[in-house]
């Protein structure tokens, strides 16, 4: 990773290339074996790719148990007006509920911990 605030170059030998990812991550705070699931897009995440992710997530019978919260954030992928449907039908699937944080709160939202180790991980390599 770059510096903080700046884009994250992405090279090859030296040679940029003009490649962006975007990350989305559900985290477990309950599991030590299973923690945390990735999905790494080479576009950007849009509402599709949330519901996507969800559903591979949900593919294991261990990660969400019934009851279990999903807390998510208000960025527009996780609350656009087409997947609504799609995201009660997963929330209902997996006897989950759905809790979104207030507007401009990332410390409600402990992937937001998550990240942020990552990226100083990533710093320091």
């Amino acid at each position: 990773l770059g510096e903080r605030g700046k884009p994250a170059p992405t090279t090859v030998n030296g040679t940029p290339l003009d490649i962006h990812y975007s990350i989305t991550v559900t985290t477990n705070l309950c599991d030590n074996v299973r923690p945390l699931v990735l999905s790494i897009n080479t576009t950007t995440n849009c509402a599709w790719h949330f519901v996507g992710h969800l559903l591979d997530v949900s593919e294991d019978p261990l990660f969400f148990l019934p009851g279990d919260f999903l807390c998510r954030d208000n960025a527009s992928i996780h609350k656009a007006a087409e997947t609504i449907g799609a995201l009660q039908l997963v929330a209902t699937l997996n006897h989950i509920n759905f809790v979104a944080t207030p507007t401009y709160s990332p410390e409600y939202n402990p992937v937001e911990y998550v990240i942020g180790w990552l990226r100083e991980d990533m710093r320091k390599r």
